[in-house]
């Protein structure tokens, strides 16, 4: 018996299912981290970066991305890169993202954070950022791991 279509193309229509699904993962897994994060200056939410293949272990203080559509738009961008078999990564290097993550301020707060305009408020209870009390990359990673079962 001999094959009506040739295998390799087969195993290129399995790679390009492969890639596809594998981007929309990643676009669902920084989507949700950028919208999990909380809101201050926005360096938080505008540093998390998508790389494929490698690390990137870039933190830049001065960006301002209160929303996170630069970075999604970025994240998107290094995403139309994605070839079959690559390791996509999603990442936040900011100092304080741990302390997002896991907790960890004053408990209680001694003074909170300086605020123009509305003097010292407090941001965190228990701990825990008031924006974000369950972290941020392990929520998004359990809504991802039961959204693609």
């Amino acid at each position: 018996m001999a094959w009506t279509n040739n295998p390799v193309n087969f195993i290129k229509e399995i790679e390009k299912d492969l890639c596809d699904r594998q981007k929309k993962i990643a676009i669902d897994a920084l989507r949700g981290v950028i919208e999990a994060s909380p809101v201050d200056s926005g360096a938080f939410k505008g540093n998390h970066r998508l790389s494929i293949n490698t690390e990137d272990h870039g933190f830049d203080p001065n960006i301002s991305d209160k929303a996170g559509s630069s970075a999604l738009s970025k994240g998107l961008s290094v995403l139309a890169q994605l070839v079959p078999y690559s390791t996509v990564y999603i990442q936040n290097n900011a100092p304080y993202g741990p302390t997002l993550e896991y907790g960890g301020y004053s408990n209680p707060v001694k003074k909170g954070s300086w605020v123009k305009g509305k003097g010292f408020v407090i941001k965190s209870a228990d701990g825990y950022s008031k924006q974000a009390p369950l972290g941020i990359y392990g929520v998004t990673f359990t809504l991802i791991k039961e959204k693609y079962k």
